[in-house]
């Protein structure tokens, strides 16, 4: 069965994967590791030193789920690469689908686009939204703004789009029904 998510990525351990060294996707993973031990570190401190009194706080079984220590673990045994060329490069390589590349999804959309050999799975994960700006009280504020939203009325980030992702060598790739589910075609 194809992994279809991250978490059932870091779940499996056919398939190896990783991030380029020192990216925004790797710092995530560093930082969300950090977090759960984090979260570890206070659950037992509260659970062991638990007077008589907070019996509710004594729970044997951690609530949480660790997964994101596995999957840094999983990204340092793989080696994290130098920069996304390499891990395209890799991924196109690997015929047999064993290896997987977490990355921006903007970059992997578009390499995507250029590329029958691969495919994008998951949900993104960790997106931050993207910002202009200007000095406080600047003038251009309402001005920047009131252009920003005509041009996502008028639609024209969805043609940029269409454009470059969905007018692409994509259209001339061979359809693999098994890894696209039910689709209209199939049915």
């Amino acid at each position: 069965t194809p992994v279809q998510s991250l978490e059932q990525l870091a779940r499996q351990s056919r398939i190896n994967y990783t991030v380029v060294e020192g990216s925004q996707t790797h710092k995530y993973f560093i930082n969300m590791k950090y977090a759960e031990d984090t979260l570890y570190r206070m659950w037992k401190e509260l659970t062991l030193n638990a007077s008589t009194d907070e019996t509710q706080y004594r729970v044997w079984d951690y609530p949480i789920r660790e997964q994101y220590g596995h999957i840094l673990l999983s990204i340092n045994e793989s080696k994290p690469l130098p920069n996304a060329s390499e891990g395209f490069r890799i991924v196109n390589e690997r015929l047999d689908g064993d290896f997987a590349f977490i990355h921006d999804s903007s970059e992997i959309k578009y390499e995507i686009s250029r590329n029958c050999n691969f495919t994008e799975i998951g949900e993104v994960f960790a997106e931050k939204p993207y910002a202009v700006a200007v000095q406080q009280g600047s003038r251009l504020q309402d001005q920047i703004s009131i252009q920003i939203l005509e041009l996502q009325k008028e639609r024209f980030f969805e043609q940029l789009q269409a454009k470059y992702w969905n007018n692409s060598v994509r259209g001339e790739c061979t359809n693999d029904i098994d890894s696209e589910g039910i689709t209209l075609e199939s049915l």
